[in-house]
């Protein structure tokens, strides 16, 4: 394609002026610095229909994304306005790149071959285990040795997206010893506590997330052959949500690109909000004193926000000083932006689930359209109870929590019973579920007897059952029998799940519970959005049964360890995030969004 037809085509195509300058720029290297609701999905999308009109092919063009739906989304777009069909893209995050480059070039490095990557909550048990083992007096703090654990895996984490291995790390906390710094014997034990870590992790088989980029960047920087090969490979490197970049990933687009290589970064120092995940600013100033010649584009035409929403954005993010530059404008007018300063908590979410309520009773916008966004997780869940009781139904993306959901509540209990007969708490709950729900006054009688009798509630239930075959307690007749006709049940029930557990995998045990149980069908719930989203916990909860039983294998299968596992992941909730998250469904316009500011980012 001619020039003059490539800028026929962007033109038509819509772009503006700024965002058609970016997609014409092939060569050599460019920051486009771009605001929020600019555009910028679009330019790299259509940058990578101009590569591909110039005689680039799909296989050396890559394009790194922050999230696994960002780089599922792009590749989508690229997919469909290219027209690829479905050649398998290099359009993924850091993350995945990396991964898929190890699986093929990781024999020439010191890791296990083949290895898979550890999940949250074996990182969490490794790292308990080297504690146990090593003891170090700085680290290993009685009666809580464990506490530490998520603060040195986060620790490590920082290290390796800073590309200090466990020889930089001790290297570093033998020159703080040297010159006698403060902290310096602690560092010390870390860095011994970094070096058996890593072992531990190798014995197992596995690599951890960072593993994979810092193993990635070792490879390309220290075999000039394999890096000859890769730039050969890749010849055009983008990069989106640049300002979200650590300093490993830095050094992987670096070292891909070489210092005349043809790469695009993308970002803005404005929406740089993950610093605790290594992020950095400073990315953006090394980018452009690494290649003092690039080419800078700005794009500052927000097609997403109204004049008034952007005028007090662009006030509050003056303020810092650091920023590269930039005024994003809009010609949307619209409301301004209104602030309520509540006197406590309580005030801010009582006022902000009644101005849901007006707007829906306005019918001014389907629930769909209306987020609450808070700072974190945990001040999520006074909206979703205000929420309930109002009788607005609500998606909440993300939330922490998930094995404190009723329904997973109550199917840990039943497993956990079906485990341990002696767990009188599991027991308890296990009898007032859906399907068996005995009154509070019998499931008390039941507990404080096997207290007195220092018995399991099932030793109990049986006796009681055996010497008053129609009923457990005061009641007479049809109600007496009821009872008695329940607790058999379950107690049948709870016996069979037993037995079944003794000889196959805890994901079959957990399908047949759910089916004898009929739990699912038995839920009730004031909307179907939430009966929706308890499916999908439990949907969630069976994915990870079988996760489980796929990576412990032949004979390691069991309930009993899954049930363990759970107790691991609860223990470490500072780590499992992934597996402590709720996950979320498809509500379309029916529901009202509740997320951390994090989640919403890019929404």
């Amino acid at each position: 394609m001619t020039e003059a037809a490539a800028t026929a085509q962007l033109q038509a195509d819509g772009l503006n002026p700024a965002q058609a300058e970016a997609c014409e720029f092939l060569q050599g290297q460019m920051m486009v610095l771009a605001g929020p609701g600019t555009g910028k999905t679009r330019v790299i999308t259509h940058r990578y229909r101009n590569l591909l009109s110039s005689g680039i092919d799909t296989d050396n063009i890559a394009v790194f994304t922050f999230t696994v739906k960002a780089a599922g989304e792009m590749e989508e777009r690229i997919s469909s306005l290219c027209q690829t069909g479905f050649k398998d893209l290099y359009v993924s995050t850091f993350h995945a790149f990396a991964l898929r480059f190890l699986q093929e070039e990781g024999h020439r490095l010191p890791i296990p071959r083949p290895f898979r990557l550890a999940q949250d909550v074996e990182r969490w048990q490794l790292m308990c285990g080297v504690l146990e083992r090593l003891r170090p007096d700085q680290l290993y703090r009685l009666p809580r040795p464990r506490d530490i654990a998520p603060d040195l895996l986060k620790l490590l984490e920082r290290a390796k997206q800073e590309m200090a291995g466990p020889d930089d790390y001790h290297r570093i906390a033998s020159d703080m010893v040297m010159e006698a710094r403060l902290g310096a014997d602690v560092q010390v034990q870390v860095a011994a506590v970094y070096a058996a870590y890593q072992d531990q992790l190798t014995q197992a088989g596995l690599l951890d997330f960072d593993d994979t980029i810092y193993w990635t960047v070792r490879l390309l920087e220290g075999n000039p052959e394999v890096l000859r090969r890769w730039r050969q490979r890749l010849t055009h490197v983008m990069v989106d949500e640049f300002q979200d970049t650590n300093f490993s990933q830095l050094r992987l687009v670096e070292a891909l690109a070489g210092a005349e290589g043809n790469v695009a970064v993308v970002g803005d120092d404005d929406q740089s909000i993950y610093k605790f995940r290594g992020a950095s600013v400073a990315n953006l100033r090394r980018f452009r004193k690494t290649y003092p010649g690039l080419k800078i584009v700005r794009l500052e035409t927000n097609y997403r926000s109204t004049r008034q929403v952007l005028a007090a954005a662009n006030r509050l993010v003056s303020q810092n000083q650091e920023r590269v530059g930039k005024k994003v404008v809009s010609d949307r007018d619209g409301p301004p932006a209104r602030v309520y300063l509540a006197p406590d908590s309580h005030h801010e979410v009582a006022w902000a689930v009644e101005r849901i309520a007006e707007l829906l009773e306005r019918g001014a916008e389907p629930a769909g359209e209306i987020a609450v966004l808070v700072r974190t997780n945990a001040q999520l869940r006074p909206f979703t109870r205000a929420l309930q009781r109002a009788g607005i139904p609500y998606q909440l993306s993300g939330g922490r929590g998930f094995l404190d959901q009723p329904e997973i509540k109550d199917l840990r209990s039943l497993l956990r019973w079906a485990v341990d007969p002696a767990d009188t708490q599991a027991a308890a709950r296990v009898l007032g579920m859906p399907g068996v729900a005995l009154e509070a006054d019998v499931i008390l009688g039941l507990s404080s007897a096997a207290d007195r009798q220092q018995a399991t509630i099932e030793d109990v239930a049986r006796a009681r059952l055996e010497l008053s075959p129609g009923g457990t307690g005061s009641q007479t007749g049809e109600e007496s029998r009821a009872v008695a006709e329940a607790l058999r049940a379950v107690l049948e029930m709870v016996r069979a799940v037993r037995q079944q557990a003794l000889r196959e995998r805890a994901d079959e045990v957990i399908f047949t519970a759910l089916e004898r149980t009929r739990y699912v069908d038995l839920l009730s719930y004031p909307s179907e959005i939430q009966r929706r989203q308890a499916g999908a916990n439990i949907d969630k909860f069976v994915d990870m049964a079988q996760g489980f039983c796929d990576a412990a294998g032949e004979g390691g299968a069991m309930l009993a360890g899954f049930m363990d596992q759970l107790d691991a992941i609860e223990e470490s909730s500072r780590v499992s995030a992934s597996a402590q998250s709720i996950p979320a469904i498809e509500t379309g316009r029916e529901a009202v969004n509740l997320m951390t500011v994090h989640q919403a980012k890019g929404l």
